[in-house]
């Protein structure tokens, strides 16, 4: 899979982001940078749209600080790394560190005691939609991160012909071992939300953008996403 940055390079350069914002990241609606948290049906190629959508911020609107794309892999390697995740929390305020707190002791107490394990991925995630210019892939990103302002929160989804397809060119397998990657990771997902977060990821009002992407290229997809945040006032395109 292509990557715009390896994953050593993307801490490296998120550290010294992080370092540059120490203590002031307020999480307030007045200071706050735009996200993006990025759904997507298995099988529609969302980090391949989120290299997109990076790039046309970066380069077509240019925003700074620089775009970048937190998914699974990179979000368990700042978890993991407990100097990466200390540099990330003091980018907070203090006053944002006790309301990080005080949010997380009330989510927590609505869920079994089962779910806490996920109590770490809830707080990595909030605090990198709070410092902005993220593109968040999968992890329920838009239900971790709803209410926080400048949040743009999209579904991708795609007939099942074009998931197969996807698949098939992504892992290099054929169609029936694509089709069959494709019916037990859908379930294998569904069950994590249902078990421990209680929401229908399928549920529209979840979303700020549905997007269809059967007959889309990966740059039209880009496009519409930003379109949607422009007509939603959180971003402007340079003049």
């Amino acid at each position: 899979m292509k990557e715009i940055f390896s994953i050593d390079k993307a801490a490296e350069y998120q550290e010294s982001h992080w370092k540059e914002r120490k203590k002031t990241v307020d999480m307030s609606e007045k200071h706050a940078l735009p996200f993006v948290t990025l759904s997507r049906e298995y099988g529609c190629r969302g980090y391949t749209v989120a290299e997109a959508v990076a790039k046309m911020f970066n380069e077509e609107y240019y925003l700074r600080p620089l775009w970048a794309i937190y998914d699974r892999r990179l979000l368990d390697r700042l978890m993991e790394d407990m100097h990466l995740s200390y540099e990330l929390a003091e980018t907070l305020t203090d006053r944002a560190k006790n309301s990080m707190a005080d949010y997380l002791r009330m989510i927590f107490t609505r869920y079994p005691p089962e779910a806490v394990v996920y109590k770490k991925l809830v707080e990595t995630i909030r605090i990198i939609a709070a410092n902005g210019h993220a593109v968040i892939v999968g992890r329920v990103g838009n239900v971790i991160t709803a209410g926080m302002p400048k949040g743009y929160h999209v579904r991708l989804i795609a007939s099942t012909e074009r998931k197969i397809g996807n698949i098939q060119k992504q892992s290099g397998v054929s169609r029936n071992e694509a089709k069959e990657m494709l019916e037990k990771k859908g379930e294998a997902r569904e069950q994590f939300v249902l078990r421990h977060l209680k929401v229908n990821m399928a549920d529209p009002a979840g979303y700020d953008l549905i997007i269809n992407t059967t007959g889309l290229a990966t740059g039209e997809t880009a496009r519409l996403i930003a379109k949607g945040m422009e007509a939603a006032g959180i971003i402007k395109r340079r003049p």
